[in-house]
């Protein structure tokens, strides 16, 4: 699935080798964004943010422990930045399947400013999206290729870990997919969003935090519970 959870206390040199490691072993086929998210992730490590957020889950497969996944916001002078993470492996019976995915995006008094998603499937890049805000449109990049998508976005998939649950929303805009998704209440504190390519995520709220999620893996669903 799309999804290690955000320390606050992490140091900037740390941050700034785990950024570099990431990006360095981009493929050919996007190296025309790359230069764009080095500057981006390097302005997260040595922004300053000082408050920051973070929720971790367990990911689990076929009834079996597979991994884990980390939401983390960090807010400071009028900027949030969010970073989701996840690694997961899953052994079965025609092999393993290991997946890395990160969701890395800025928003400035309210409004998303750049975002970045890349997603990797047995150490080869399956999938990458990333978005950049001019003040009007968002030029919007992935492995299919370019387009654009009218501004401001102001609420996206990242805010459900954080800002309770979202009432009277019917719509959210993926970082992964670069289009805004239905989303809907199917029952009490339950909701669901479902994606272009017949893929869907529901979440499970309590006392306004995600406390479960059954979400899409190469396996079929996985599901995320809350660490306590």
């Amino acid at each position: 699935m799309c999804l290690r959870l955000w320390d606050a206390h992490i140091s900037t040199s740390i941050i700034r080798r785990h950024l570099f490691k990431k990006l360095f072993i981009c493929n050919t086929s996007y190296k025309s964004i790359t230069m764009k998210k080095i500057f981006f992730l390097l302005l997260f490590a040595a922004s300053g943010l000082t408050f920051g957020q973070t929720y971790k889950y367990d990911v689990k497969a076929m009834g079996i422990n597979a991994g884990t996944l980390s939401v983390t916001r960090k807010t400071g002078n009028g900027t949030e930045q969010y970073v989701l993470e996840t690694h997961s492996s899953i052994n079965y019976l025609l092999g393993k399947i290991e997946v890395d995915h990160i969701t890395r995006c800025t928003y400035k008094n309210g409004v998303l400013q750049n975002s970045y998603v890349r997603n990797d499937k047995n150490g080869e890049v399956e999938y990458y999206t990333s978005a950049d805000y001019d003040g009007s449109v968002y030029q919007i990049t992935t492995e299919k290729g370019k387009k654009t998508l009218s501004g401001p976005i102001t609420f996206a998939i990242c805010h459900l870990f954080f800002d309770g649950e979202p009432t009277g929303k019917t719509q959210i805009y993926s970082d992964r997919y670069g289009q805004y998704v239905p989303l809907k209440k199917v029952e009490d504190h339950v909701y669901r969003i479902d994606f272009p390519d017949k893929d869907y995520i529901i979440y499970h709220y309590e006392s306004g935090k995600i406390v479960k999620a059954d979400i899409p893996s190469p396996v079929g669903k996985a599901h995320l519970y809350l660490q306590q």
